[in-house]
């Protein structure tokens, strides 16, 4: 088997590519585009192709997504594949698409291309260009193309995805097809319209995507193939678009007060602060209340957060609330009770924390003023 990678990136978008559906990507998410345009602009062989799109705005960088072709490859046309702007169905005249068109010897001959993104997302949708089918002339050539598209979950688990045709195609979909497979049918597409468009959509997360490209029916059993010897044939993949979930975000604020004048109960946490205590005066038990909270749209883990107190003071307690474990190092460090902070030996410090989304955790130190 022949494995030929790829890696890109794809750009968070702020402007829509014509013909594009973007993704309706909820606020707990940033919607991305793959946009072949901006992978090249001169047609560059896809062997050659470097990653290369950047995030224009988005509150998490763009993630890579691998292309693999694997199968029967030593059947495709010299050139091929390659980005260019020759299939295009009725997307504008310089938009691009990852081209690939084979030469199959016999139809149990199958082109799969394989997307792996580096985590699942959501909302997924591309198109197919260029599905149609050629008849035989002369009792030979011709061919249908036919085109199987499964999503898989990080788990492993499939997921069809929902295939669309618009009114007139050339593509055919239905019984006794499997329901994610079509097949060219009655004529040979042009660009200009969408009579060779497969419109495909995820309605759940994906992490990776497989389409088998075949000429007929992709099944042991073959079928729809107008020819045993069938005549070179292609298709294009054209723009990803897609949902991720916005990064986790951690927002921290630091508050300091009074709790007493003097140092009893300073000890008790959380305790009752004395109402009425109004000076920090030699003795007086300092409180400090660190918030740390995910304003992102991700799980945030291995959270570490340190906090150095003031060397004019005694350590004498401190708890935390609110945070989960991410590891097995979780845990709130800290000081012996009444430790001199005098020359930086007072440290506080939880680790391996971890925040869901909107999660807020806080860490509660008491310790009183030399």
């Amino acid at each position: 088997m022949t494995r030929m990678p790829l890696r890109l990136a794809a750009a968070a978008l702020l402007t829509m590519a014509p013909g594009i559906a973007m993704a309706s990507c909820g606020s707990g998410s940033d919607a991305f585009l793959l946009d072949w345009n901006s992978v090249t602009g001169n047609g560059s062989g896809f062997r050659q192709l470097a990653a290369a799109a950047e995030p224009v705005s988005a509150t998490r960088s763009a993630d890579d997504v691998a292309f693999t072709f694997s199968g029967n490859t030593s059947r495709f046309l010299s050139g091929y594949p390659v980005v260019n702007a020759t299939f295009r169905g009725s997307n504008g005249s310089r938009s691009y698409s990852l081209a690939y068109a084979v030469d199959y010897s016999n139809n149990s001959q199958v082109v799969s291309l394989d997307l792996d993104f580096q985590n699942e997302v959501s909302d997924l949708a591309f198109q197919v260009l260029d599905v149609d089918s050629l008849p035989t002339q002369d009792g030979e050539g011709g061919f249908r193309d036919g085109v199987h598209i499964t999503g898989y979950t990080a788990q492993g688990a499939s997921v069809l995805p929902d295939l669309r045709i618009a009114e007139n195609s050339y593509i055919y979909q239905g019984n006794p097809l499997d329901e994610n497979q079509v097949v060219g049918y009655a004529g040979n597409a042009s660009n200009g319209n969408d009579r060779g468009t497969l419109f495909v959509s995820f309605g759940a997360p994906v992490e990776k995507v497989v389409i088998h490209y075949t000429n007929g029916v992709y099944d042991p059993r073959g079928g729809y193939a107008p020819s045993s010897s069938p005549a070179p044939q292609g298709i294009a993949l054209h723009d990803l678009s897609y949902c991720l979930p916005k990064l986790a975000e951690i927002a921290t604020t630091k508050e300091q007060s009074i709790h007493a004048e003097t140092p009893a109960g300073c000890d008790l946490i959380p305790g009752e602060p004395d109402p009425e205590a109004q000076h920090a005066i030699p003795g007086a038990c300092i409180e400090y209340r660190i918030t740390a909270t995910n304003t992102g749209g991700s799980l945030a883990e291995d959270l570490n957060i340190v906090d150095e107190l003031n060397p004019n003071l005694l350590f004498v307690a401190a708890q935390q609330s609110g945070f989960g474990a991410s590891g097995p190092g979780f845990g709130l460090t800290a000081p012996t009770p009444f430790q001199d902070c005098a020359g930086g030996g007072c440290t506080i410090s939880i680790d391996a924390a971890r925040l869901a989304p909107g999660e807020a955790g806080e860490i509660l130190i008491r310790a009183l003023l030399k």
